[in-house]
């Protein structure tokens, strides 16, 4: 069967369309964030060339369904225990088909005939859709500018709006351009250049500045990504043999990163200890060992049947812990939330405080927020992506962590099991890293910052904008569909 020419273009313009929006993302291939500016423009031209909103609705799920089969794709044989309750089987499959229909159903609205609608209304819906994910969460928060992760200078809008600004003038460039191709109407065109310039004078102006920084003390964080296989952790239990090998296996790695420094914060990931309690010998013993009266320890453990991650004087004294407060939908039914120990985590007589957010919390704005508005001065992230396998999903995880750093001017890090693992400076910049699927460690040099930024104090103000901005837009839009209508009716009664 023939194809006409309209099919070849349209199956030419999502085949682009999906090749660059997956480049646009982090994976494990390869990455252009850049391009996201301009990842949505072929399906946008596709839909804009049809006015049945049914149509446009079809197409766009089509393109958003590969897109997500694609991108976060993974081996369902790889490790076939996640899957042991039929819980975990429910949230993969609303996830891959629910997630698609919702952004088909935002981007559909996009009509050249109505600019207003399409410029405006449709990336508000999205902003406000993305933060509608972390209130109810069913999966993971997917944002557009987690694209940029790696780009700084993009993203310093962050420390106003949050995460959301970025993807909503996201949204508005990829539009603006396909307005301006559409309808050929070079204002469109302006508006995205304008909108790209303004935010890069933004970025300018906040990465050109200095922090403060010139009496205050950095401290040596020693991060280690210890690349603990999945089904090593998963059967270890206390005193086994699998428990005992990742304890020596911890304390050789910590003797080899601490081997040259006198002193520091030395940080494990979420689930390191994947049966901890406090009056094990082995484990009082491996403590000890890594300490070594010189060094403080950060570790993240499974604790009476909670994810937490607990700090250690020099001498082996637990100081404090954090516990999991989020929990993965349906994934983690079983638990409960603990809103007891959700304090920053105090190291170096309280000089330290580390706002901590556990795997799955990372994703969360508001998490990182209210523990920097608790007096937290460093960020960090710990996790435990080894079930997900090598794909993308570690990746894109990752990339939420510049966004926390930025929306709260502090230096933050994203520890993962076995990676990527990345470490950023106040501004976002990543300045150390470990690949995904490796085992080593980072000693980075971290100032403590206390500056807080407006995002930290007032929250996502942006996005109650972007709601009073689409209610005022709808009351309008009813008032003059009211009018035409009772002018239709006077035309037809004369």
């Amino acid at each position: 069967m023939k194809l006409s020419n309209e099919k070849k273009k349209i199956i030419g313009l999502v085949s682009v369309g999906l090749g660059i929006s997956y480049i646009s993302f982090p994976n494990i291939y390869y990455h252009i964030g850049i391009l996201a500016w301009g990842c949505l423009i072929p399906i946008l031209i596709v839909i804009g060339n049809y006015t049945e909103y049914r149509k446009r609705l079809w197409l766009c799920w089509l393109f958003f369904q590969l897109f997500f089969l694609c991108l976060f794709w993974m081996n369902p044989f790889e490790y076939y225990e996640r899957y042991e309750t039929l819980w975990m089987i429910i949230i993969l499959i609303i996830f891959y088909s629910i997630f698609p229909i919702i952004f088909a159903l935002i981007v559909s609205l996009f009509n050249p005939k109505k600019p207003w609608q399409s410029l405006v209304i449709v990336p508000s819906i999205w902003g406000v859709m993305e933060f509608v994910q972390t209130i109810f969460p069913v999966g993971f928060p997917l944002s557009l500018a987690i694209s940029q992760y790696d780009n700084p200078m993009l993203i310093q809008l962050a420390r106003w709006t949050g995460i959301y600004g970025v993807s909503v003038l996201l949204l508005v460039n990829n539009i603006g351009i396909a307005l301006w191709i559409l309808v050929k109407k070079k204002r469109y065109l302006y508006l995205s250049i304008s909108l790209i310039i303004l935010n890069l004078l933004i970025g300018i102006y906040y990465i050109v500045q200095k922090p403060d920084t010139k009496n205050v003390k950095p401290y040596t964080f020693i991060l280690i990504q210890p690349n603990i296989k999945w089904r090593e952790a998963y059967y270890s239990f206390e005193n086994n043999y699998l428990y005992k090998h990742i304890l020596s296996s911890l304390t050789r790695i910590a003797k080899i990163a601490t081997a040259t420094l006198k002193e520091g914060v030395v940080v494990f990931p979420e689930l390191t200890i994947s049966d901890f309690k406090s009056t094990n010998q082995e484990l009082q013993r491996t403590i000890k060992a890594i300490t070594d009266q010189r060094y403080h320890m950060v570790i993240g453990a499974r604790h009476e049947g909670k994810n937490a991650v607990f700090s250690f004087s020099p001498q082996a004294n637990m100081l404090s812990k954090y516990k999991k407060n989020k929990l993965v939908p349906m994934f983690e039914n079983n638990e409960t939330k603990d809103t007891k120990f959700n304090d920053p985590l105090f190291l170096y007589s309280n000089k330290i405080q580390l706002g901590t957010f556990i795997c799955y919390e990372s994703l969360f704005p508001s998490i990182a927020r209210i523990q920097t508005r608790k007096g937290a001065n460093l960020l960090g992230g710990v996790s435990f992506n080894t079930w997900l396998g090598n794909t993308n999903w570690a990746m894109l995880h990752m990339a939420y962590l510049p966004f926390r750093s930025v929306e709260n001017n502090r230096y933050a890090f994203f520890l993962n099991n076995n990676g990527p693992s990345i470490m950023c400076d106040e501004k976002g910049r990543v300045i150390e890293k470990i690949t995904l699927g490796k085992k080593g460690f980072m000693i980075v040099e971290c100032p403590l910052i206390n500056n807080k930024t407006v995002y930290t104090r007032l929250g996502d103000i942006f996005v109650i904008g972007l709601v009073g901005l689409i209610i005022l837009s709808t009351i309008i839009a009813l008032k003059q569909g009211s009018r035409k209508r009772i002018m239709i009716k006077n035309e037809l009664i004369q």
